[in-house]
């Protein structure tokens, strides 16, 4: 067996020694040519004991307010908390790639655009939303192509703003 053990690298040794030991190992010494650890500073935040680190609280922070996940849905107060009267103005804020022209989907060139409705029922382009108050919307959601042209035909090539308004 010590023939054995001289031929293992003293690292090895170490680390198998270390493995076996119950005490605290030391901090470890740098590597030659490596750079310096960084000095700890008292009364910062550290890493909890036995996490990765990368929990991203520190601590004295209040988290962040909950967002809504779901980008095809404004709910009624992210619509609020914009302050604007119409429907435009608040899509257009906050979700302005809702509004734009799509690509051209036809041989003959027609461009599509964005159909509105109101409570299920179909009113007609952007424009509409421009004469809708904000004040008593519930929801507004954004159809993709695909979603609207199943559900109301292939008239839809650039989607569809449904709005729900609040039941009184």
């Amino acid at each position: 067996m010590p023939t054995v053990l001289r031929h293992i690298s003293p690292l090895l040794l170490a680390t198998l020694a270390a493995c076996g030991s119950t005490k605290p190992d030391p901090a470890p010494s740098p590597m030659p040519g490596s750079p310096a650890p960084a000095p700890q500073v008292s009364g910062a935040p550290s890493a909890p004991a036995g996490g990765s680190g990368a929990t991203g609280t520190m601590v004295g922070t209040a988290p962040a307010p909950a967002r809504n996940r779901d980008r095809s849905t404004l709910s009624r107060e992210e619509i609020r908390a914009t302050q604007y009267t119409n429907l435009y103005d608040v899509i257009a804020t906050l979700r302005g790639n809702w509004l734009r022209a799509r690509a051209a989907e036809s041989i003959n060139g027609k461009s599509s655009t964005v159909q509105v409705y109101l409570d299920s029922q179909r009113l007609s382009g952007v424009e509409e939303l421009r004469t809708m108050m904000a004040a008593n919307v519930e929801s507004i959601r954004y159809m993709d192509p695909i979603q609207a042209s199943a559900r109301w035909g292939m008239d839809h090539g650039a989607g569809a703003i449904l709005v729900t308004t609040a039941k009184r």
